[in-house]
């Protein structure tokens, strides 16, 4: 880890309150995701603060390139394996999930998509227009995708990705794309 300065960040929430933090900015820190995975703090800072050349942890000026980015092409490629079918079963269970660590996104098994989006997560009789085209956040997007593929690799026993399957993802991934590439 090295010093490369200080920071001060003020929190300003819906009822006029403000919250001030600060501190010694440090290169190359990480957090940890499900399954214990390092994930990098800058990717998820870019994905959130959208200031030109933000570098708070690792000094690289791509304002971009460690959060939406990433996000874009992780959308960009799978929707394309779903969209076209060439997606390859060993392929979606040995790296989808970890791809989704990497981003930083939570397996909360879609708690939080559902809630705010009650049905999201239905793969059957699934209208992307009525639900998916109004999901907005990016980690709430990533968060539904990692959940939804931790339940068929895990919890269903037994998975196929069948047409629905297959355009449920598509059009997820297809909005996350969309979101990030803004």
């Amino acid at each position: 880890m090295t010093d490369v300065g200080d920071y001060e960040l003020i929190i300003k929430y819906d009822d006029e309150s403000k919250r001030r933090i600060h501190g010694s900015l440090a290169g190359d820190i990480k957090g940890c995701s499900y399954g214990n995975k390092p994930i990098s703090l800058t990717k998820l800072m870019r994905r959130y603060v959208p200031i030109y050349a933000l570098w708070g942890f690792d000094g690289n000026l791509s304002p971009d390139y460690e959060g939406k980015k990433a996000v874009y092409l992780f959308a960009d490629k799978w929707e394309k394996k779903f969209a076209t079918s060439m997606i390859i079963e060993n392929e979606f269970e040995e790296r989808f999930g970890d791809e989704c660590i990497a981003l930083g996104f939570q397996m909360d098994c879609g708690k939080e998509a559902e809630r705010l989006y009650p049905g999201c997560l239905r793969m059957n009789d699934f209208d992307p227009e009525a639900i998916v085209n109004h999901i907005n956040d990016i980690d709430l997007i990533g968060s539904a995708v990692f959940s939804q593929w931790r339940y068929l690799t895990h919890w269903a026993g037994v998975y196929e990705l069948n047409y629905e399957t297959c355009q449920w993802f598509s059009a997820m991934l297809r909005q996350l794309k969309k979101r990030a590439g803004k």
